[in-house]
């Protein structure tokens, strides 16, 4: 802005379907005037217009493009007419003053990061007219505590409700089908799932043998349900209240940072009949002291067991190495014991990525 005056990040006819012909402030009204009707806002239209505090869009207007309100972080009132029927990517990211809003019936997805860091937003319509609810579309929505998901929509994206640390409880309808890794992880006070793919206790949401998402509020002990085959990607990201997860025989992978930071975590079992261990899985776990890998496990990532700093004992069953990754566990620390068994014990001082530990192997007669 222009001392009161506003002046578009973008004014030409390419994003407004239309010149701009006057632009004018007065008895606290700013005024944008185009030498024709308006139908489309196009993209970064007012994009970090820091000082715009409120604004209404026209009848005429059908849609509003990627990045039109992005960054602008004074934005507390917006009125969008119901005949907008398309909205961009990404609409108002950063708008961290943005506190409520309704979306207009006609309205059919909810695009990627269209709220994503709308720190101050408490409440939101969603039409029923939606289908989808973007990868990031309320990531970071700190103030979110409620949210209805209409029975129309059918996919959530990754990462959709990341980190909406005030949410708490959510009921998924029966219209989805698809549910994104991440979408419901770091929601530190979410205490419940309800509707379709809820586990029994309401705490999980497990689609096709996957748990996806876990309501942690107020447990620190958990055991995981026996229809888990695999724990998903930023499954128990953060859950940073739990000391003990007991896992069921039925998992037989553990996925990508799936219980990275649960930094309060003492004790968790690895069943025999894992094979694979994600990378970062269990990095930053700082009070776990020893660990257990099945002979099962045929792969683990990098970085799985890394910041676990208090990590002392590792009990590495397999004959045979795992293929491994980079920095798999903490290096450097004096205190640090691997046993393997003893006629495995030169196989893992070779092993590609193994062999970084080498000082810290102790033979052992597991059979």
């Amino acid at each position: 802005a222009d001392g009161k005056k506003l002046t578009p990040y973008q004014t030409g006819s390419a994003c407004f379907g239309a010149q701009l012909v006057s632009n004018t402030y007065t008895d606290g009204q700013g005024v944008l005037v185009f030498d024709d009707t308006i139908t489309s806002i196009g993209d970064e239209a007012f994009r970090s217009c820091y000082n715009l505090a409120s604004i209404s869009i026209p009848n005429s207007v059908l849609s509003i493009g990627d990045k039109t309100f992005a960054f602008c972080t004074s934005l507390t009132k917006i009125t969008i007419p119901q005949g907008v029927t398309s909205m961009g990517d990404e609409v108002f990211w950063g708008c961290t003053s943005l506190a409520s809003i309704d979306i207009p019936h006609g309205v059919t997805s909810i695009g990627n990061a269209t709220f994503n860091h709308c720190s101050k937003l408490r409440s939101i319509t969603i039409p029923n007219s939606v289908s989808s609810i973007g990868e990031q579309a309320f990531y970071s929505c700190s103030k979110l505590k409620t949210i209805s998901i209409p029975d129309s929509v059918t996919s959530i994206g990754e990462k959709a409700f990341y980190a909406c640390s005030s949410l708490e409880s959510i009921t998924i309808p029966n219209s989805v089908t698809s549910i994104g890794e991440g979408a419901f992880s770091v929601c530190s006070n979410l205490a419940e799932f309800n509707g379709k793919f809820a586990s029994d206790d309401g705490r999980c949401l497990i689609v096709d043998g996957t748990l996806l998402s876990f309501a942690p509020a107020e447990l620190t002990e958990y055991t995981i349900p026996n229809n888990a085959t695999s724990i998903g990607v930023c499954a128990f990201y953060g859950c940073s209240d739990l000391t003990n997860i007991k896992l069921p025989d039925s998992v037989t992978s553990i996925g990508d940072i799936a219980f990275e930071a649960c930094s309060s975590l003492e004790d968790i079992n690895i069943p025999d009949g894992v094979r694979t261990i994600g990378q970062s899985a269990f990095r930053i776990c700082s009070t776990l002291e020893s660990i257990t890998i099945p002979q099962s496990v045929i792969s683990i990532g990098k970085k799985a067991f890394q910041g676990c700093t208090n990590l002392i004992k590792i009990y590495c069953l397999p004959a045979t190495p795992p293929a491994g990754g980079e920095d798999m566990f903490v290096a450097g620390s004096t205190m640090i014991k691997i046993y393997v068994d003893e006629d495995s014990l030169s196989a893992y001082q070779s092993a590609t990525y193994w062999k970084n530990y080498a000082s810290y192997y102790m033979g052992h007669d597991f059979y």
